[in-house]
């Protein structure tokens, strides 16, 4: 019988993946470095900010074509992604959220974005198209530049957008339903000023047809980004996603869902994107949990709220009893 989990995980995660894999129908992807990744450890690190077609146009020409079924992919033992096909979020959800991100006026032009994968996508899409590239970033953010405190990021704190609201309540659902135990540290440490839509994410970075080039999400935190895209008819085309390190093109249509460990692994879209696409990627940014970071937030704006540190910091004292080591996670 063929192997569908790594060995090495515990009794009690085996089978929570067999059931998972077994119920959504998932392949089993046991992802390994390409060569050229073996050879030279080094060599994603160098490509970073560039399009995989400028960098190496023969490896990007020989990867295989893109995946387009229900999987899970696993590298030395731990979860790298898990890809959902269409259905699992409403075509009517994703209607009126389309239509909700369509009359939002203030999307930044990718040039000017701070995030150096973005600030090519419109000459990108120009290779082929006559496509511009837009981004949209509600949400907070630590400011370690001016004084090291939280603020809202430069599109303000996601607030009067009820239909993207339920588009991530239905991201933050199947993220629940499919990895527990890392949806268990956003919705625990997230405090709730930060909270986007009553789920654990923090930030939210719409990409309106702008193709990413390679980088890993290092700015957002630890944790898993959850991933969708929204579209018309006719359906754009391009900007398909890749792992660059394994080889591996992962086709997110509208009403898939993509839950993938962005921070730890080089990826970029590939191919300049032809006709309106609205990627939606929401993360939660650990950094937002800080003790120090938080007083400093509450002396500012005059919020009345206990950080989960706080409470169960409250709760070991009541027992009179010292807090476990283990739990003090930002001291």
């Amino acid at each position: 019988m063929a192997r569908i989990v790594p060995s090495t995980l515990t009794f009690t995660e085996k089978r929570w993946f067999t059931a998972l894999i077994k119920k959504y129908q998932m392949r089993p992807i046991f992802l390994k470095k390409r060569p050229i990744f073996q050879k030279n450890p080094k060599q994603a690190q160098e490509w970073r900010g560039s399009y995989l077609e400028d960098v190496a146009p023969a490896y990007e020409m020989a990867l295989p074509p893109p995946l387009r079924m229900n999987a899970i992919g696993w590298y030395k033992g731990k979860v790298v992604f898990i890809f959902l096909r269409s259905g699992k979020i409403g075509p009517m959800i994703q209607k009126i959220a389309f239509d909700e991100l369509e009359a939002i006026p203030n999307f930044t032009p990718c040039k000017d974005s701070a995030r150096a994968e973005l600030k090519k996508a419109t000459k990108y899409n120009r290779r082929k198209t006559n496509t511009l590239a837009f981004e949209w970033n509600p949400g907070h953010r630590a400011d370690s530049y001016h004084g090291n405190e939280i603020i809202p990021s430069k599109h303000g704190k996601m607030e009067g957008h009820p239909h993207t609201d339920r588009l991530l309540r239905q991201m933050w659902g199947i993220f629940q339903r499919t990895l527990p135990m890392k949806f268990v540290e956003p919705n625990m440490l997230c405090p709730d000023p930060f909270r986007i839509a009553g789920t654990g994410f923090t930030r939210l970075a719409v990409l309106k047809s702008a193709a990413s080039a390679i980088h890993t999400d290092s700015a957002n935190g630890p944790g898993f980004a959850c991933m969708t895209t929204l579209g018309t008819f006719p359906r754009y085309t391009g900007g398909t996603f890749c792992f660059v390190e394994f080889g591996l093109k992962i086709a997110v249509q509208p009403g898939d869902i993509l839950i993938a460990n962005t921070p730890a692994h080089f990826h970029c879209n590939i191919g300049p994107i032809d006709g309106l696409k609205y990627s939606v990627v929401a993360y939660f940014k650990k950094l937002l949990a800080s003790q120090p970071l938080n007083a400093k937030y509450r002396a500012k704006t005059g919020a009345k709220y206990e950080t989960w540190t706080e409470r169960e910091q409250r709760k070991w004292d009541r027992l009179n009893m010292p807090r476990p080591k283990h739990w003090r996670f930002f001291e």
